[in-house]
């Protein structure tokens, strides 16, 4: 079966299609990860400024109880 010039032509705009979707899918895959990176550390920095927050919390409780204490 030998291919003539419509078939290579169709065979190359295939090829050419594909190898185009593919970088779209690889691009998307990429943005995609480097949202959920950036989120989780979005997370990881407000639960670090919660827990801060707790522990100035604690000790101005123990401030309290020493000055009730007296």
């Amino acid at each position: 079966m030998s291919l003539a010039n419509g078939d290579i032509g169709l065979l190359v705009t295939f090829l050419v299609i594909l190898f185009f979707l593919m970088f779209v899918i690889a691009i998307m895959a990429n943005v995609i990860k480097f949202v959920k990176k950036q989120s989780s550390e979005e997370k990881d920095l407000k639960i670090e400024e919660l827990h801060n927050e707790i522990e100035e919390l604690k000790k101005e409780i123990e401030e309290l109880k020493k000055d009730q204490d007296v």
